[in-house]
């Protein structure tokens, strides 16, 4: 089948912008732009009007769009929009039709039934012939943001309300957390989580060590209600002894892991892809070993405050094992 090529409407985009700019400055503005869309009905927030002109204002970057920008977005934008119909629009005929759309869906993993296909169609159809022609395709896409190859980023969900809606971009489905974002909330989660099993931990390292040295005062060998008990002598606090540098050492060892896997995948050597599985296993392996062997002085120090029988603190404590070591 021969190639279709794009050609672009110039003389209806210049036309486009006069409609747009109201205030026949040459200019096109936010709240123009807000205003036409809120007129012809389609729903847009503040933040993907302002992103559609941050994606045109590449010239002047003074936050509007003057005629050769809008000009330059628009055929850009309706240039990849006709790539996405031509894969549509199966049989060439230049109208995209209700068994094309099915086939499309189908090879999205998308499960939709024919009566909403047919709501579908209804919504972007303007002459009511159940075909979506390359105009009407133009029309309902041409303020959208760039188009994804799925389902849901070329008609949004047909099932919400009832309405055909489509995000301007992938990160308005799913927030992307940044670097200190995702460290604040894993060391707020770990802090809370390792608080509320604290008394177990202490638990398992007495367990642990306790056939080298005296527990707890003890000259045999405790069972695990034995330990328990005899933490609480010197206080129910007692059973959480250890717990603060454990949640001290949360946040450098959560920065450490991020900032060390990141490395290690992005690196030239191993290029790490979604996918690669094995790849991805080592940075882990080794990230795990590096963070280990960074964090091991403070492991140890943990270790030494909770098999302790009272509290020298966390420096009477670093002072002790660097004296046993000759330091």
């Amino acid at each position: 089948m021969e190639k279709r090529l794009f050609q672009p409407d110039e003389g209806r985009l210049s036309k486009l912008f006069k409609t747009l700019d109201t205030h026949n400055d040459g200019f096109i503005t936010f709240e123009e732009l807000k205003a036409y869309l809120s007129k012809s009905g389609q729903r847009f927030t503040k933040d993907e009007i302002k992103n559609l002109i941050k994606r045109g204002d590449v010239r002047s970057n003074d936050g509007v769009l003057d005629y050769k920008e809008f000009i330059d977005l628009m055929v850009s934008h309706e240039k990849e929009m006709w790539e996405h119909f031509v894969k549509l629009d199966k049989d060439g005929s230049g109208q995209i039709s209700h068994s094309e759309l099915s086939f499309f869906f189908k090879k999205q993993d998308c499960n939709m039934p024919d009566s909403k296909i047919k709501e579908l169609i209804t919504r972007i159809d303007k002459d009511k012939n159940l075909l979506i022609s390359w105009d009407e395709f133009r029309e309902f896409n041409q303020f959208r943001s760039k188009f994804k190859i799925t389902a849901k980023h070329y008609f949004g969900d047909p099932y919400a309300d009832g309405l055909v809606t489509i995000p301007a971009q992938k990160g308005a489905e799913k927030k992307k957390f940044s670097f200190m974002e995702k460290l604040v909330c894993g060391g707020v989660a770990g802090v809370v989580s390792r608080t509320a099993t604290a008394p177990l931990d202490r638990v398992k390292v007495l367990l642990q060590v306790q056939g080298q040295q005296k527990i707890l005062g003890a000259t045999e060998e405790l069972s695990i209600g034995q330990l328990f008990k005899a933490m609480t002598k010197e206080g129910y606090t007692t059973m959480w002894r250890g717990n603060g540098i454990s949640c001290v050492k949360i946040f450098p060892e959560n920065a450490l892991r991020f900032l060390i896997f990141e490395l290690l995948c992005n690196s030239d050597k191993l290029k790490v892809s979604k996918y690669d599985l094995v790849n991805k296993l080592l940075c882990g392996g080794l990230t795990g070993i590096a963070c280990q062997s960074l964090m091991y002085p403070v492991e140890l120090t943990k270790t030494r405050v909770m098999t302790s029988q009272g509290s020298v603190g966390i420096l009477g404590t670093v002072r002790e094992i660097s004296r046993e070591n000759g330091k």
